[in-house]
């Protein structure tokens, strides 16, 4: 007498996944999170992100073309504008790239944001 082959043993049920799938959702997960947190903490500091609420209202700042800004020996020039050092309106800027804040129609200049320099 043989044993006769269980009709449903090789039946996978759709509601189970197998272990081969579920090391698959397990990759695409990770994934999902390791981008997440790239996007959370790892990513480029945007322009718009050190701008200060005194200088800038999300319109007002902008990075400056390379040679826009003049060093003196009593500060800084921008377009005609002398930023004299200790001043308020001079900032830090972390990327190390110049930015200027101004009145979009009438050109007065808020805040001028300055690179480390080089001794």
């Amino acid at each position: 007498m043989t044993e006769e082959p269980d009709p449903m043993g090789d039946y996978i049920f759709p509601h189970r996944p197998t272990k081969r799938k579920l090391k698959i959702h397990r990759w695409i997960y990770a994934g999902f999170i390791l981008g997440l947190m790239y996007l959370l903490f790892v990513h480029d500091v945007q322009a718009h992100e050190f701008y200060s609420i005194e200088c800038c209202n999300e319109q007002d700042c902008a990075p400056l073309p390379d040679g826009a800004v003049k060093i003196t020996k009593t500060g800084y020039l921008w377009d005609g504008e002398l930023f004299v050092y200790g001043e308020r309106r001079i900032k830090y800027s972390p990327d190390g790239k110049y930015h200027g804040c101004a009145y979009r129609y009438s050109g007065n200049k808020l805040c001028l944001y300055v690179p480390p320099q080089g001794f």
